[in-house]
């Protein structure tokens, strides 16, 4: 029962003091205005009172088929007729309650996902699923937000396969609070999306100092922030900084790029940054090989020409100052260049280690000098192992080699040289570009695809070969190519001819006399080739 009780209190010495009781029973609570459509069902939850609820005073009608208590909730059934209808409740205490709802024609309210209100919450950041919106006139939809500032909206329809549906897009705009859409389609019908939007959770690292002592990229793991972020980073140019936020937990990796310390800071779209990240970087020395994009191998020999330079290996890390020596610079000198290639220059035939020293460690490269071409033979080539090997495509070696060319009609290779093999790069190609003559001299042995190089090549002397290997002359841009056979019979007989040799356009193969040509159709009488082989009996 509610009302006001006064108690009074006495104490052993007879003073008193008095209190003042007031009873109340909570409000009955619910909503007071619904929208329905005819032959629907809702249920309105009873947001306060004090148990007991029961419907009184309701008669069912053409506008309301049934109400009914199920629990906490009203449970209303409309019926087929639009209008309105009014519903009392009251509970154990006697507090009552009044619901107005109203009905609609069957399709005519508008719903987002099956609902006429419907609340949602994000935190910043999120990206909100897409609502969809039904009932009313689709075509005129129109959205609208009570702050822009915390979310926009837009009505988009459902593409290519379902383009009679309409979803209802929302925007996070930064804002924290609570916004309110309605929907309108210009009749009475409205409904209302209730968007709470709360702050994102703070940007936490997993690590805020970290040290990087190898090549290969840290990756941390954050939580926290919005969805997309930015990197500060201060000193700049020492790592390369990149989020993944489809990753659970989302991660930063940080690809060391140079030794040294530096700062990061990961930011969101709304501004929040997480706390410093400290970065320390101390990378080894890492010596790559540009040729073979390898790391070089302290088994490797790295060769240069005496008079010339050699520039294919590339510094990387280190600590501190790095310095570059040789053991004896009578044999090779070496500096370091602004982009970390070691420049090895050749002074005499020889060996010497060249060292590779920073701060904290040191490396050894194996230096090989080889002697230059001797005078008068053709400087595209020197020799190695007894191998004619190529080197060097610049201008000044182009204009030497053509000058021979023009005097002596071809080129010649070092006298030197032995073996002849293809090279791992088109060296032979680019040093002899436009060259139409190439003697072999000395050449005893044409190894298996050695020639593929020389594509642009017309004419090829042989003089003391014995041995063609697999594929020695099949380029598939090579035209119809001469060989000349500049040996005896004997000779020519005693060759070794792989039998897959020839190139794409075939070739013609002269000889000094009728008895070395019909020795050289005993030896090339079954090669296979995609062309022919003609014979002649003339060195011309």
């Amino acid at each position: 029962m509610e009302g006001t009780a006064t108690i009074t209190v006495q104490d052993a010495k007879g003073k008193t003091a008095e209190i003042t009781v007031t009873v109340s029973y909570a409000e009955l609570v619910v909503k007071e205005a619904v929208t329905i459509e005819a032959s629907a069902t809702l249920e309105l939850a009873i947001t306060s009172g004090n148990g007991g609820y029961e419907v009184v005073n309701f008669t069912a009608n053409a506008q309301l088929a049934s109400a009914t208590i199920n629990g906490d909730k009203v449970a209303l059934t409309a019926g087929t007729a639009e209008g309105t209808a009014t519903v009392n409740l009251q509970d154990a205490k006697g507090k009552t309650a009044s619901i107005t709802v109203t009905v609609v024609a069957a399709g005519s309210l508008i719903k987002l996902d099956g609902d006429n209100t419907k609340t949602v919450s994000y935190k910043l950041g999120d990206y909100p699923a897409q609502v969809k919106v039904t009932g009313g006139d689709i075509d005129t939809y129109t959205p609208t937000s009570s702050d822009e500032e915390i979310v926009t909206v837009e009505i988009t329809n459902g593409g290519y396969f379902h383009p009679d549906d309409r979803n209802l897009n929302l925007t996070l705009r930064g804002k924290i609070g609570t916004a309110t859409v309605t929907i309108e389609d210009g009749t009475a019908t409205v409904a209302v999306l209730t968007v709470n939007v709360e702050d994102s959770d703070p940007i936490v690292v997993s690590q805020t100092d970290v040290t990087i002592s190898t090549f290969m990229t840290e990756t941390l793991e954050f939580t926290g922030g919005a969805s997309t972020f930015t990197i500060k980073q201060e000193p700049e140019g020492f790592v390369l900084a990149s989020t993944n936020t489809w990753a659970t937990p989302k991660t930063l990796s940080i690809a060391p790029q140079k030794s040294g310390t530096t700062v990061l800071t990961i930011t969101d779209e709304f501004g929040k940054e997480s706390a410093a990240i400290t970065v320390r970087i101390k990378l080894p020395i890492k010596i790559s090989n540009t040729n073979t994009y390898q790391e070089y191998k302290d088994t490797e020999k790295i060769g240069v020409v005496e008079g010339k330079t050699n520039k294919i290996l590339q510094i990387e890390g280190g600590q501190g100052t790095v310095n570059v020596e040789t053991a004896d610079a009578s044999i090779a000198t070496a500096t370091i260049d602004a982009e970390g290639y070691i420049v090895i220059s050749g002074v005499s035939a020889g060996e010497v280690a060249l060292t590779v020293k920073d701060d904290a460690m040191e490396k050894t490269v194996n230096v090989q000098v080889i002697a230059g071409p001797a005078p008068g033979e053709t400087q595209c080539f020197i020799v190695k192992d007894d191998y004619a090997i190529p080197f060097g495509t610049s201008d000044e070696i182009k204009a030497n080699v053509a000058a021979e060319m023009a005097s002596k009609g071809a080129i010649i290779m070092p006298s030197a040289a032995t073996k002849i093999r293809k090279q791992d790069y088109p060296g032979y190609g680019m040093c002899l570009d436009g060259m139409l003559t190439v003697d072999l001299n000395n050449i005893t042995t044409i190894e298996a695809s050695a020639m593929q190089d020389f594509y642009k090549t017309k004419k090829f002397v042989l003089r003391k070969v014995q041995t063609v290997g697999a594929s020695s002359f099949h380029a598939y841009y090579m035209e119809k190519f001469t060989l000349v056979l500049d040996m005896d019979k004997d000779a020519i007989g005693d060759m070794t001819i792989d039998p897959t040799w020839v190139g794409n356009k075939g070739a013609v193969i002269r000889c000094r006399d009728q008895e070395c040509m019909e020795a050289a159709e005993t030896a090339f009488e079954n090669s296979e080739n995609f062309g022919s082989i003609e014979f002649k009996n003339t060195l011309e």
